[in-house]
């Protein structure tokens, strides 16, 4: 976890472990299940907006400041080209 000027920035994870909460505390606070927590950490899946606005608000930071694993720092992910499709040929 990083702290920039007042906020602390980091993964999901590491701002649930520097306020010393289990996954199932997290998830209490949400009103999501565990696996869905670990999914999230584990970067099976992403939260939704809305989500991310939960989880902003019970740690207590803005959303920008928490880093999704597997991302950006522009929180892009790269897109497949349409220009890579190869074509296909038909007999």
């Amino acid at each position: 976890m990083v702290v920039w000027g007042d906020e602390a920035m980091g993964t999901i994870k590491e701002l649930r472990q520097a306020r010393g909460w289990s996954p199932a505390d997290l998830a209490s606070a949400l009103g999501v299940s565990v696996a869905t927590v670990y999914n999230w950490e584990t970067d099976k899946h992403e939260p939704r907006a809305s989500q991310l606005r939960d989880i902003a608000r019970a740690f207590g930071v803005s959303m920008d400041s928490i880093r999704i694993p597997g991302e950006t720092n522009e929180r892009s992910r790269p897109r497949c080209s349409r220009e890579k499709r190869t074509s296909i040929e038909y007999r």
